[in-house]
């Protein structure tokens, strides 16, 4: 099989490829690595900001086929995805207009930490409460037959970490080892449910939860749950963007 010529017409772009292609086999393994990259941006590129619904539509159709075609295309795909491609990553319990449901206690469903370190651009939310929830001491039962449940207050850095899933969560959201260690640009949205106390409260233990991020270009909101931001609190700001 001859080399490919170049077209003849003067103002065609083109781009000679210096090898042999041969017609039958995996012939993209002929192709330099950086046209593959070129190629992988111009098909995992998205004008979208990829929250939940468009991940899941892209995960299913176009990122699927091509983790299919070998090992090299599964990482070249992963890498090229998620550094090109700005997130979004909120909570079940949040609306469109950014409120809080009262009861939201899931955390945002993040991707597998092994495909973490590649993300650059992120809008994440994380709800703190100030209280959690355990079966009454004395087994009284509701009128369904569910045992009726105890609103315990949260009053130590420890207690937060263990029972507030979204404080477990921005506890390792930029760690080395399995968080989004090379952010670009984050901003973060910290939610407080004080649904015992006034918020002051709840801040006072998150900030001594000794909580900590890092991002090239970093923004920190602290909000109620109807998206409004409380001011008066700077503390657990300044803890988390080490001012």
């Amino acid at each position: 099989m001859s080399s490919p010529q170049a077209p003849v017409t003067d103002n065609m772009p083109y781009v000679v490829i210096p090898a042999e292609v041969p017609a039958t086999g995996p012939q993209f393994q002929s192709l330099p690595d950086e046209l593959l990259l070129e190629i992988f941006k111009h098909l995992l590129a998205s004008n979208n900001v990829i929250d939940a619904q468009h991940y899941s539509c892209l995960k299913l159709v176009r990122l699927a086929k091509l983790r299919k075609v070998s090992k090299f295309f599964s990482s070249v795909t992963d890498e090229v995805f998620y550094k090109l491609n700005f997130f979004k990553f909120f909570p079940p319990g949040i609306g469109k207009d950014g409120v809080v449901h009262p009861d939201c206690r899931l955390p945002a469903v993040l991707p597998h930490p092994r495909v973490r370190q590649h993300l650059r651009r992120i809008q994440m939310a994380i709800v703190l409460t100030d209280h959690y929830w355990v079966d009454h001491p004395g087994g009284d039962k509701d009128k369904f037959g569910n045992p009726k449940q105890v609103q315990i207050p949260i009053a130590t850095a420890d207690q937060l970490i263990e029972h507030c899933p979204g404080a477990r969560q921005l506890h390792t959201l930029t760690d080395d080892t399995e968080g989004f260690c090379n952010l670009r640009e984050l901003e973060l949205r910290v939610y407080v449910n004080e649904g015992c106390r006034h918020a002051e409260s709840v801040l006072d233990v998150a900030a001594a939860a000794g909580f900590s991020v890092k991002a090239g270009k970093l923004r920190v909101s602290v909000l109620n749950l109807e998206a409004q931001p409380i001011k008066g609190h700077p503390e657990l700001v300044k803890h988390i963007s080490h001012q």
